[in-house]
């Protein structure tokens, strides 16, 4: 085979392959659309961290993804989006533990369901009435 020949090949594969990758259509992404928790996103999270509990993880994803904008917002695949967002969580379990030893967790989870500190009141006061209130 001559130079001449060989360049010849080289450049009708050339050809064929720019005429592939013409017909190749970027992966356009999406937004997020409010819809129940999956039962394989569900399965993928018990399994995966089992510390989690899966529907309140879930709640946050949703409410994170519907009100974030711009690029940040588009996505190709929304499992791995899932699977990203379960595995960078924190354990549970510690941030509920959490107001056991620490008074400004334990005002702000107590005022999520509605008890504020009684005038007078010590923390240690408040701390039995919210452990009551959430048994």
């Amino acid at each position: 085979m001559t130079d001449s020949e060989k360049l010849d090949l080289i450049l009708k594969q050339q050809e064929e392959i720019l005429s592939l990758l013409r017909d190749v259509k970027p992966v356009q992404g999406t937004r997020w659309k409010e819809q129940p928790l999956p039962e394989d996103w569900e399965k993928w999270c018990i399994e995966s961290r089992p510390d989690l509990d899966p529907v309140s993880v879930y709640k946050d994803f949703q409410s994170y993804w519907l009100s974030t904008g711009g690029k940040k917002a588009i996505k190709v695949d929304w499992f791995r989006t899932w699977q990203t967002w379960c595995r960078r969580q924190k354990a549970q379990e510690k941030r509920v533990a959490d107001w056991k030893t620490s008074d400004v967790a334990l005002a702000r989870e107590a005022s999520k369901i509605g008890l504020t500190p009684r005038a007078g009141e010590s923390w240690e006061d408040l701390r039995r009435r919210y452990e009551e209130a959430i048994r």
